[in-house]
This record gives structure tokens, C-alpha cells and sequence, in this order.
């Protein structure tokens, strides 16, 4: 600050000297009758002064501006940027616009939360791997690319205000997800994923990553239904799908996220477009063979040393990479090593020993446990992923799997290779899995099924530590388990199918299994609830319809259906009344909404739910109308053979005269439950 106080200093005497050496002289004129100056001297001798007063005036300010600086807070500094002009007030005429505009950046700013603060989240997401496992020899592909994914998502107005940024002078926000945001690809992501679980649950087969899908079919109609099913649910959920980017036609080669796949024979290569640059790759080794021969590029000690060596420059050299090798002492290779230096025994997770017991005596006794160690392993017979004296084997992916029953509870990322192994050598396992419809090995787990899953109880300590009972699973109560009985051979799976039993019912639907009216459903109270162990029992204590003097209130009986846990009411509405105990506060109604307030719906909502039901499973709602739900089931009881009585109390209905004039339709195709008569028929209405 001194020097440029000094500065200043040297240009207001410069200033000052022409403007003193002219009123000297006209004041010599004055006194002794000297000529004055001329015009011309005077100007010259005032405007130079003038110039070097106001430079100096200049300086001044910024020598005030910048002593103001060190008093203000961090967040007003950029006021004294030199770059704006001084006007009339010192930070110049525009003050108040850019105060105002500094005030509301401070304001987003506090309001922001603090990013640094924020732990990295791993995302895992689909990539080309996954994409690898579904495809099958022969199989046809095609892919669907979104046009402006993340614009299609809109944000919610009251978090706009976290996504502002300043560009010249203007304060902006996003009103849609933001490009180049850390955690819009774990959104996207997650946004997504009920998308697909809805297309895997119908047996299609797809991976997404991003904005772009990947999608599988084992024959031409399979493929061709798959983009069909896809593009008409994006488009209905409002997405915009580029089909200039897209490959909707059927194909058996297929370019996707710069890999070329190859169905005719199972291969996976790169696009040429990835080798347009020149490429310089530094290779890191602690092995001195490998760094000798890489930089050599060649050597004659050991041949397949020096072949393997030159495959590697020749494809480099193909590509235009230059790779340079370099050795790296075996203890600072921290990374590369730390799998295998540290043993995490964190992950040795065992199946309770009760339900493992009961899986078997469903679906028999193996012979082999693939995926275990010397702490977790079930049978004495086991396949350890480390070196282990007890185990018969390592690395489970090292052996024959078709030559033994075999037991597999493997790591959850390790699933789409399990079940290439399985239709690799049309091997038969038992397999404990997650019940996840939203992965993309989903549908592929499906299809090898021989015998009906099993859901395992969703109970604390299923899954335990041998050595710490007490630890629970990250997953938690999130950890639904399921038993699968899985074969890779084509005449097992399909002989299992075929004895498969149909129902009109979707699944994953909201309709009760009862014939009750929407009034009913609408006055179904917790506190008239009964669970037993098989059903559950609910009195309706409302005035409704059928309601008479002397006339028994009627009774709604939703029972278990264990022979396909898909379609049990029971566990579903266990699991329901659980989920939504935390958002009912003192309301006793079952069904409330799901949005807030979660107030008690309506009749008209629970039509409206159970006509989209009706939609997504492929009926025509302008032909059969909700209330069509009732006839449909009571006919079904009726030609099972249920009897009238049954069918009347279910209604309920005061006599049969009712049912037979306007509810019994016909059905195109020994049960004495009506639910379990509706559930378990194989025809359709």
C-alpha cells in the first residue's frame, strides 16, 4: 500500500509542477507588465495538468476501495473488483444491481448444502458386462436410446434453488436434472429402475445404462415384442426415445455403448471409432519377466512368453497405442494386491441352519456347496474362493457344474455368472438368491425354474456370521431371500412350465381376493382384524349395501396362498400393513394413500386401481368394467366346483337367484376355499 500511496504522490506533483509554472507566469504579468502566455501554452499547460490530477483521483479511489476490502465480509469482496468502473459512487453506478445480485447468490449459498461434507457414493449401474451375460448364442438384440434423458426429469420447484450457477451477471437455475450433477447418474438410475422391473416381470430381458437400453430376445418375436413393450411404456411415461440412435430392428450384431456384440459367435469387441487418437499407456508391474519382455518386446528364454509378448504389441500396434512398462516394488502395488493381501471375513455369511434345512427337504439334497469357506460352508462338501485344506475344490467357476446336484448361495454380484454356468453345462442347483425383479439377471433366473420358489422368512439373523451371531446383514429387513430350484436344461424348465397353473389375476396387482364390492374393500378397518395363521379375517361393522335389519355383517376372508407366493394375498398384505404402520398415524383404515397427508381413499380410487390392474394385464376395460372382477371370480369358484353356499357367503349375496341371472358368465375351460378355487384354476375367464 505504501509504494502505491508513493505513486500516487510522484502523479499529483506531476500534475501540480504545469500548473504552477502558469500562475507563476501571469502573475510576473501582472506585476511587471510581461506578456501573458499564449493561448496555446496555457491549454497544453491546464489539460496535462488536468489529466495527471484526475489519474491521480483515480488511484485514490481504488487505494479507497481496496481499504474498504479488508472490512467487508468474504461474501460482498467481489464489489471491489478493479474491473468496474467508478462513477459517481465510489463502487460505481451500478451498485444496487450488483449488491442485489451478490445477495441472492449468498442467500443459494447458505441455503446450499455444504458438498464438501458429502461421502462419494459407489454406483453401480448396468454396463457392457452386464449386457455380455444376457446375451445367448444365437440370440437377437436391439437398443433404444433416450433424446434428452435427464431434461425429461423435472425437479421439484422448492430444490430449483440448489441448482443455480451465475453466467455474466445473470443468475440462472435448473428446472430439470442437471448434466454434469455428481449424483444425476445414481438418480437417472434409481428413476429407472421400476421401469425395467415392470418389463422384467412380463419376461423380458433388458439392461439400461443411462439413457440407453439394451434389450434381449432368444427368438425374433421375442426381441420384436421387447422393443414393442420398451418403447410403448417410455413413451407413456413421458420419455422421448431417439430412434435415429436406436436400433429397433432386430439384429444379431449390435453396436452398443462402443462395443460391437456378436450373438453368432459370442464375441465382444471394440468399435473402431475408439482407436481414432493415439493412445500412451503407462503399464505398471511388479513382475520383472513381464516389465523385461513388454519392453523388449520380445525375448528367447521362454517361448510362450515371447508369444504372449508380441500378441500384445501387435494388437497395440493396430490401435495406435504405445505402451511404455515399468517396474513397481510388490509393496507399494497397494491396489492391485489389497484383494488379495487382506482377508475380509465380513462377507462370510451364512444361511440359518432351520431354513436351510427346510429348502432341502423341498427340493432334495445336494452334493457340493459351491460358494463357501472353512467358516460359512453347510455340508462337509464344499468349494471354497481361497485356498482351504478342507475344501475339494477351488474357485467354483473352475469346475464342471453338470456332473453333480449342487447348493449355491453366492455373492449377489457374482449372479449373472452363476447362471451362465448353469445353461453352460445344463447343470441343476439349488440356489438362494435375493427376490430383486429390478436386476437385469432377473428374467434369466426365471426361466431356469423346474419347481415352484420359496420365500424364505424375512426375519432379523437369517443370514449370520458363524463367528458373530449377533452381526445383522447390511441389507436388513431390505433382505428378502428366496430358494429357487434352477436347471439349465431346456426339457426340465420346460416340463415345469407346462404343469404351471394360469389366473386372470396380474401379478403384483392391488385386488383382493375376495368378491367384495368397492364399499367393502374401502371399510376394511385394522381393528376389526383377525390374522390367523393361513387367512386373514376382517368384519365389516359400516352400514353397507347389503346391510338389513337382523342381517349378520358381512365378513372379508383373504386367505394365504402358499402354492405361489406371487399371488398370496396374505404375505402381501402383511407386508403392506408393515410398511405403512409408520405413515397412518392414528388412522385404522387399511388402504390409504401414498402421497401426503395419507388421508383414507376413496371408492372411487380403489375402482380406479383395480381398472389400471385390469389395463396393464391386457384387458379390455370397455368391454369388462371393475365391477366385472366379481363375476368373473364367482364363476370361476363355481365351475371349480365350489359350492352355491361358499360362492353366496364370499359375495355376499342373499340367494342364488342373484348370482346365476346376473354374475355366472361363462368360462373357458375340488376346491372348497373360494380364494383358493379363484387362485389355483388354470383357465381363464
Amino acid at each position: 500500500m505504501n509504494a502505491r500511496l508513493q505513486a500516487l504522490q510522484d502523479i499529483l506533483i506531476k500534475g501540480l509542477i504545469p500548473l504552477a509554472d502558469m500562475t507563476g507566469k501571469v502573475g510576473e504579468s501582472l506585476d511587471s507588465g510581461a506578456s501573458m502566455p499564449t493561448k496555446e501554452t496555457l491549454w497544453e499547460a491546464l489539460s496535462n495538468s488536468l489529466l495527471l490530477v484526475a489519474a491521480a483521483n483515480h488511484s485514490l479511489n481504488i487505494c479507497r476501495r481496496d481499504l474498504f476490502k479488508t472490512d467487508l465480509d468474504d461474501s460482498y469482496k467481489t464489489l471491489c473488483n478493479n474491473n468496474h468502473r467508478i462513477g459517481s459512487e465510489l463502487f460505481g453506478d451500478d451498485l444496487a444491481e450488483r449488491l442485489k445480485t451478490v445477495t441472492e447468490s449468498n442467500k443459494t449459498a447458505n441455503s446450499s448444502p455444504d458438498l464438501s461434507r458429502l461421502a462419494l457414493i459407489s454406483i453401480k449401474m448396468d454396463n457392457i458386462e452386464s449386457c455380455v451375460h444376457l446375451m445367448k448364442p444365437g440370440c437377437f438384440m436391439a437398443s433404444i436410446d433416450l433424446s434428452d434423458a435427464y431434461f425429461s426429469v423435472p425437479v421439484d420447484t422448492s430444490h430449483q434453488k440448489y441448482l443455480k450457477f451465475l453466467w455474466k451477471r445473470k443468475l440462472y437455475q435448473f428446472t430439470c436434472l442437471a448434466q454434469g450433477l455428481a449424483r444425476a447418474p445414481r438418480l437417472f438410475n434409481k428413476l429407472l429402475k421400476p421401469v425395467y422391473a415392470y418389463l422384467r416381470l412380463k419376461g423380458h430381458v433388458s439392461s439400461g445404462y443411462l439413457n440407453g437400453s439394451f434389450l434381449e430376445g432368444d427368438t425374433s418375436e421375442a426381441c420384436s415384442s421387447n422393443v414393442q413393450d420398451t418403447l410403448t411404456l417410455l413413451g407413456d411415461l413421458g420419455f422421448c426415445p431417439n430412434l435415429d440412435k436406436s436400433v429397433v430392428q432386430r439384429t444379431q450384431v449390435l453396436e452398443h455403448l462402443g462395443f460391437i456384440l456378436n450373438s453368432l459367435d459370442i464375441s465382444v469387441s471394440i468399435t473402431d471409432r475408439n482407436f481414432e487418437h493415439h493412445y500412451h499407456i503407462r503399464v505398471l508391474s511388479d513382475n520383472t519377466t513381464t516389465v523385461s519382455y513388454l519392453r523388449n518386446m520380445r525375448e528367447s528364454h521362454s517361448i510362450p512368453c515371447n508369444d504372449i509378448a508380441r500378441d500384445i504389441w501387435l494388437w497395440c500396434k493396430n490401435r495406435d497405442i504405445w505402451i511404455t512398462p515399468a517396474h513397481i516394488p510388490g509393496v507399494e502395488n497397494i491396489e492391485a494386491d489389497s484383494a488379495s493381501r487382506v482377508f475380509n471375513d465380513r462377507t462370510e455369511w451364512k444361511l440359518d441352519q432351520q431354513v436351510f434345512s427346510d429348502i432341502f427337504s423341498l427340493f432334495g439334497e445336494p452334493d457340493l456347496d459351491l460358494f463357501a469357506s472353512r467358516l460359512n460352508h453347510q455340508f462337509t462338501r464344499y468349494v471354497s474362493w481361497i485356498p482351504d485344506p478342507n475344501a475339494v475344490g477351488i474357485d467354483a467357476f473352475t469346475l464342471d457344474w453338470g456332473v453333480q446336484y449342487n447348493y449355491v448361495f453366492p455373492p449377489f454380484s457374482l449372479i449373472p455368472q452363476v447362471l451362465q454356468k448353469v445353461e453352460e453345462y445344463q447343470a441343476e442347483i439349488i440356489m438362494v438368491a435375493p427376490h430383486w425383479p429390478t436386476q437385469s439377471w432377473f428374467p434369466k433366473l426365471t426361466r431356469f425354474l423346474v419347481q415352484s420358489p420359496v420365500l424364505l422368512p424375512n426375519r432379523p439373523n437369517i443370514v449370520h456370521l458363524p463367528f458373530d451371531p449377533g452381526k445383522e446383514h447390511p441389507l436388513g429387513a431390505k433382505l428378502l431371500l428366496m430358494a429357487r430350484h434352477l436347471s439349465g436344461k431346456v426339457s426340465a424348465t420346460k416340463t415345469f412350465q407346462r404343469g404351471l397353473k394360469s389366473s386372470f389375476y396380474i401379478l403384483g396387482g392391488k385386488e383382493p381376493r375376495s368378491s367384495q364390492r368397492c364399499q367393502s374393500f374401502q371399510l376394511v378397518d385394522l381393528t376389526n382384524m383377525q390374522q390367523n395363521a393361513d387367512h386373514y379375517k376382517f368384519i365389516i361393522r359400516d352400514i353397507v349395501k347389503q346391510s338389513a335389519p337382523g342381517k349378520k355383517q358381512p365378513e372379508l376372508i383373504l386367505p394365504a396362498f402358499p402354492a405361489d407366493c406371487r399371488v398370496c394375498v396374505y404375505s402381501v398384505l402383511s407386508e403392506y400393513i408393515k410398511r405403512t404402520a409408520p405413515l397412518r398415524g392414528v388412522e385404522s383404515r387399511l388402504l390409504i394413500g401414498f402421497v401426503k397427508p395419507y388421508q383414507v381413499v376413496s371408492r372411487d380410487n380403489i375402482s380406479r386401481w383395480i381398472k389400471n390392474v385390469m389395463i396393464k394385464s391386457g384387458i379390455d376395460v370397455k368391454v369388462l368394467k371393475p365391477h366385472s372382477t366379481r363375476a368373473a371370480s364367482t364363476s370361476k369358484a363355481n365351475v371349480c366346483q365350489v359350492s352355491i353356499d361358499v360362492i353366496l357367503k364370499a359375495a355376499p349375496w342373499k340367494g342364488d337367484c342373484t348370482f346365476r341371472k346376473f354374475y355366472n358368465k361363462p368360462i373357458d375351460d375340488n376346491v372348497s376355499c373360494f380364494g383358493q378355487a379363484v387362485l389355483g384354476s388354470s383357465a381363464a375367464v
